[in-house]
């Protein structure tokens, strides 16, 4: 299966500011905030959106950053799927 997350943090983004934008997107998966950044220290998050392809033994498989086209998107979840 495919999970979806979402992890908000940065400058000029707080709790409330995200708790706000999950409802008027009505984003329908978890989000997480990382208010002291560790999450994108950890997975070495430059720049966002940054995509993430983890595998069940939670290795990364595929790494994007930066805005993607939907085609883009839409054939790397094709591809996690088939496996």
């Amino acid at each position: 299966g495919v999970v979806f997350l979402t992890v908000a943090g940065g400058s000029g983004t707080d709790v409330d500011k995200t708790s706000d934008f999950v409802k008027r997107h009505e984003i329908a998966w978890t989000v997480v905030f990382d208010a002291n950044l560790e999450v994108f220290a950890l997975y070495g998050v430059r720049g966002t959106p940054t995509y993430f392809v983890i595998d069940e033994q939670g290795r990364i498989v595929k790494k994007l950053i930066g805005e993607q086209p939907y085609e883009r998107l839409a054939a790397l979840l094709d591809m996690v799927l088939q496996k």
